[in-house]
């Protein structure tokens, strides 16, 4: 029999639901930069569904939602025709957000292809497969698609700086006085109502009261720590977790070792518990994407962890369960509250 008496959890689709906020921005994040940055006619469709996000979710590697909305831009960028072509290698690129903006609009004057058109010509599902199948994650992407249309896209350093795709996912998700606040500054693309305000509770308090007091409870998160407990507080359920890993502590361990620490390694997993517990403890993680199976399953090689999968956030259940089966989550839920029922699995001692 399993058992456990460390429960973490992942925020976004698992205690939060984030189905019209950060899949949403995603989504209104791609087609401003096209149309609002690079000046491309709008488009009044849809460029990307949400199916489309949960494609590139699958392809593995897409914990981070700023790179996910890099990738998505990439496969459209690289898809246009017309415009000037790269600059030389010794050229200066834009560094500012307003000289990068000037920049886009002038370099994508030429630009042929229409956002419809590229609506109606993707296949972001095929292409999301074709991810998966090179190993996911951004590393994929430029493996399959080069360095066509890079001199179009801006993801890369800091917000403030050139990070284009970046600053507008955060204008979107924040809104204007949460940007300003956050920021010190102005939103530059989007000043209307941020989509984090669409966000709402998927776990009961109650249940999370009754686990606390069972087990020690924390959270690893790929948010930014501000915005992590924003949503916690906001929904008053902050105070039931004694440990938070966020993106900032991600970066920190990726400073300190060179290599990747973003889900699906365990960084994040065996830092929370440890924060907790110094001593070896039996552990579980709750995510409802692949990546966060397997980065509880990684963790195994360091800790006694158990992985759980939650369909809350699945549109298609069924076939998310047999996604969980096949990358080997331990316990498959459909709703974080059925972790209360699992009391065989719940250790009676309470946290280390």
């Amino acid at each position: 029999m399993l058992e456990f008496d460390m429960l973490i959890f992942d925020i976004d689709g698992v205690l939060i639901d984030v189905s019209e906020s950060y899949r949403d921005v995603i989504r209104q994040t791609t087609q401003l930069y096209l149309e609002a940055a690079m000046g491309l006619s709008p488009f009044a469709g849809e460029l990307v569904s949400r199916e489309d996000v949960a494609a590139f979710k699958l392809a593995g590697g897409f914990n981070n939602d700023w790179d996910l909305t890099t990738g998505i831009l990439k496969h459209f960028i690289a898809n246009l025709e017309g415009g000037i072509p790269a600059p030389a290698a010794n050229s200066q690129l834009p560094k500012t957000p307003a000289e990068i903006l000037a920049y886009l609009r002038q370099a994508a004057a030429g630009v042929s292809t229409t956002v419809e058109q590229l609506a109606r010509r993707k296949d972001i599902a095929a292409f999301a497969r074709a991810v998966g199948q090179a190993g996911g994650g951004l590393a994929a992407v430029w493996t399959i698609l080069g360095e066509r249309g890079d001199h179009l896209l801006f993801a890369k350093g800091e917000l403030r700086g050139p990070n284009l795709v970046k600053r507008i996912f955060e204008e979107v998700y924040l809104g204007e006085a949460l940007f300003a606040k956050e920021y010190g500054e102005p939103p530059l693309v989007y000043h209307g109502a941020g989509l984090i305000r669409r966000e709402r509770l998927i776990a009961s308090p109650a249940a999370l009261e009754s686990l606390s007091k069972r087990v020690g409870l924390g959270i690893a998160t790929g948010r930014p720590r501000s915005q992590a407990v924003y949503a916690l507080e906001t929904a008053g359920i902050l105070g039931y977790f004694r440990s938070l890993v966020t993106h900032e502590d991600m970066v920190a361990e990726e400073g300190r070792t060179g290599q990747s620490a973003g889900k699906p390694h365990p960084f994040t997993l065996c830092e929370a518990v440890r924060r907790i517990a110094a001593e070896r403890v039996r552990a579980a993680y709750v995510g409802d994407t692949l990546d966060d199976v397997r980065a509880a399953n990684a963790a195994k090689a360091e800790m006694n962890f158990v992985s759980i999968g939650c369909l809350a956030p699945a549109s298609d259940k069924d076939a998310m369960r047999r996604e969980f089966e096949r990358v080997g989550a331990d316990v498959i839920v459909n709703h974080p509250d059925e972790l209360l029922d699992l009391t065989g699995f719940l250790g009676s001692d309470g946290a280390a």
